[in-house]
């Protein structure tokens, strides 16, 4: 699966079919709601990270987070 989050204020994991961690995405995520580019198949350029399931079904969620800093 290859998903492509684009910059902005994201919460975002993916679990694999028997509900274990796989990655995290956007604020949470290692490219730290900069935009991070998914894997795939041959070299893997800058700014790409990977998750690894070990089931074949996984669970996606992402949520736009609507924050203001106070003060």
């Amino acid at each position: 699966m290859v998903v492509e989050l684009p910059p902005g204020a994201y919460i975002g994991l993916i679990n694999d079919h028997n509900q274990s961690w796989v990655l995290d995405m956007g604020i949470t995520g290692p490219d730290g709601s900069k935009g991070g580019k998914p894997d795939y198949k041959g070299k893997m350029p800058k700014g790409y990270y990977v998750g690894k399931s070990a089931t074949y079904k996984v669970l996606l969620a992402v949520r736009a987070a609507g924050w203001r800093r106070l003060g």
